[in-house]
C-alpha cells in the first residue's frame, strides 16, 4: 500500500498493517481483511476496502486504534444509535446530523469509529434518553 503512517495513540508508536488472522485467528471472514494494529497496546482498527468510487486506498483507517475497552465501548454505541437508521426511521446521514446536534459537535465530526471512551459512553446516554423519552 501507500506510506501512510498510523500512531497508537496509547503508547505513540507506529501501528503496523496487518491481515486480520494475526489478530482473528481463525475467525474465517475476518482473516483476509486489512488492519492497522499495535501488538504491545493490543489496540487496532480496520481497513477502508480500496475504493476508486471513494477515492480510498485499501490502507485507510476505519477509524481510531481501540484497545479492547474502546472497542468493546464503539460496539456499544453502535448497538445503541444505529437502530435510527437502520429501521428505515431516518436515513443515515440524517441520523449522524441528529447526534452531532445532540453532542455538541461537527457533522463532519460525528464519526464512532474517531470517538473516544466518552464520546462513545455520551452516544449510548444520549439514546438511552432518546429512547426512554418517548421524543421518537
Amino acid at each position: 500500500m501507500g506510506n501512510r503512517i498510523v500512531i497508537c495513540p496509547y503508547c505513540k508508536k507506529q501501528a503496523e498493517y496487518v491481515r486480520g488472522d494475526r489478530l482473528y485467528s481463525g475467525r474465517g471472514s475476518w482473516d483476509n481483511k486489512f488492519f492497522w494494529a499495535c501488538f504491545d497496546c493490543r489496540a487496532w482498527v480496520g481497513c477502508h476496502t480500496r475504493s476508486r468510487k471513494y477515492h480510498r486506498e485499501g490502507d485507510e483507517p476505519l477509524g481510531r486504534l481501540a484497545n479492547f475497552d474502546l472497542r468493546r465501548a464503539k460496539m456499544q454505541a453502535h448497538m445503541a444509535f444505529d437502530f435510527m437508521w437502520k429501521s428505515g426511521k431516518m436515513k443515515r446521514k440524517e441520523a449522524y446530523r441528529w447526534l452531532s446536534g445532540q453532542l455538541g459537535i461537527e457533522f463532519r465530526d460525528c464519526h464512532i469509529g474517531m470517538f473516544d471512551l466518552d464520546m462513545c459512553n455520551k452516544v449510548v446516554d444520549i439514546m438511552c434518553d432518546y429512547e426512554f423519552d418517548g421524543v421518537k
